[in-house]
């Protein structure tokens, strides 16, 4: 009778355990906000901390002291300022961001 000799899969790295205790490779995550232009990314970055800073001096309060900010500024007439706040409140809460643009150019509305 002839013996084949029919090596066995290594059970050591195959095991329930084994897997568990071993070291995964860093999985590697795609930006899925699509392509941006390096100076939109700073721009985002910017208006990002911005709103971070905001939020750390009126806390939960922030999106409606940003709303009302922008509203003085569009009361005041600057554009600058009230699109300034605008992005921050948007950072914040988004559908008051929307709110605010709606009444503020209802005639641009979709």
């Amino acid at each position: 009778m002839t013996v084949h000799f029919a090596a066995a899969r290594s059970a050591a790295a195959c095991s329930p355990v084994a897997r568990a205790l071993s070291r995964r490779g860093q999985a590697r995550y795609a930006n899925d906000n699509g392509p941006a232009s390096d100076l939109a990314r700073r721009e985002d970055d910017l208006r990002l901390q911005q709103s971070l800073r905001h939020f750390a001096l009126h806390g939960m309060n922030a999106a409606d002291a940003a709303v009302q900010r922008a509203r003085d500024a569009l009361d005041a007439g600057s554009m600058t300022d009230y699109r300034h706040w605008l992005g921050i409140c948007g950072k914040l809460d988004r559908r008051a961001a929307a709110r605010l643009e709606a009444s503020a150019c209802p005639d641009q509305q979709a």
